[in-house]
């Protein structure tokens, strides 16, 4: 979740597991309040949600904020599984 901030809506992730890969576009990237929980609340279609933390406060030495990316499924592909490709 390094770079989560960097992503924009457009964007491609990709999940990748052992011969199969999944590819998520995304729709939208939010800071929210740690106390939001709507960002979670179930789809009925196939999206994938990270969450992270967001806006460090040397003050409280914690983060204030989550960091929301929400991206809606298009697409998986059949891979090697050998090769993790």
């Amino acid at each position: 979740f390094w770079n989560l901030k960097s992503l924009q809506p457009g964007h491609m992730i990709i999940a990748r597991g052992p011969g199969i890969e999944y590819r998520y576009q995304v729709e939208w990237v939010e800071v929210v309040d740690p106390d939001d929980v709507t960002v979670l609340e179930p789809s009925d279609e196939p999206v994938l949600t990270l969450v992270s933390c967001a806006n460090w406060s040397s003050a409280s030495w914690s983060y204030e904020d989550r960091l929301v990316v929400r991206a809606r499924f298009f697409d998986r592909l059949r891979t090697s599984a050998s090769t993790g490709e």
